[in-house]
């Protein structure tokens, strides 16, 4: 196995620090071998192919599927900037998931232009436990368009590459401590007054949750009147809670972008 620490790259620019050197090629079955982490101890949030267009552009597809030993599945994003791929939106997710330390590796091996199939080690080179759920978890992108890609079909760098909410999707915003309820009912109550009635109908029945990680949970919407009239929010936020780790007492903020029905929502669990 090669030295990993030789393994490590000049400073790409200033939004992608310590970037890797192209290990192996995954495409002919091989692993691909990846720190999860930079020098100062941060996940980061893209990882850079170093190989040319013509030999791996056209393996694969803008969109690719990473599965684990328990057939959990991450959907990633990726983009091309001048001759370099780089898996961007939801790579920082596995940090998330696997609750991965300092010094964490995985191992990509590639199936297909659509799928390649991680195994994850810590710093010891012992596996990572790997979460057995039933049915196994799925974390599916949120694409706003379909714009911005080169003759492979790869989206082409844009601004940066790791995902971020921009400030419009806050333009009307709900901020919430969750209660026991919204953890482990399977359903968040957002209040008819205020937020909910300015950004929600009862036309409303169902949205796209897209999380500060860039994939996208949708939820059912139901209008309940009771001693106090509000939105019961479902479908996958039970899903979002566990795969989280919510609890009573986290502090939730939803945004959405205008006035009126909106069928995608916003969430982050920071507060600025």
């Amino acid at each position: 196995m090669k030295d990993f620490v030789a393994a490590e790259e000049e400073y790409v620019d200033d939004d992608f620090p310590w970037c890797l050197r192209q290990i192996s090629e995954c495409w002919d079955g091989k692993p691909l071998i990846i720190p999860l982490f930079n020098n100062s101890g941060k996940t980061k949030f893209a990882y850079k192919f170093s190989m040319i267009d013509q030999d791996f552009g056209t393996k694969v597809t803008d969109y690719v599927t990473l599965n684990d030993s328990n057939d959990n599945k991450f959907e990633v994003l990726v983009q091309q900037k001048e001759n370099n791929l780089y898996f961007t939106q939801g790579w920082s997710e596995l940090h998330n998931f696997y609750n991965l330390r300092f010094g964490a590796w995985v191992t990509l091996v590639y199936l297909e232009p659509s799928r390649f199939v991680m195994r994850l080690k810590d710093r010891f080179g012992k596996d990572v436990v790997v979460p057995n759920y039933n049915p196994p978890r799925k974390y599916t992108l949120h694409r706003e368009d379909s714009q911005n890609h080169n003759i492979f079909g790869l989206a082409r760098f844009r601004e940066t590459l790791s995902y971020h909410h921009e400030n419009g999707y806050f333009q009307h915003a709900f901020v919430k401590w969750l209660d026991v309820s919204d953890v482990t009912s399977g359903y968040l109550a957002i209040s008819f007054n205020g937020f909910g009635e300015l950004v929600m109908t009862s036309d409303c029945t169902e949205f796209s949750l897209v999380d500060d990680s860039g994939h996208k949970w949708l939820c059912t919407v139901d209008l309940v009147f009771d001693s106090i009239k509000y939105f019961k929010i479902g479908g996958q936020w039970q899903n979002f809670c566990e795969c989280r780790s919510l609890c009573e007492g986290t502090i939730i903020k939803i945004g959405a972008p205008k006035l009126g029905i909106n069928r995608i929502f916003y969430i982050t669990l920071k507060v600025l």
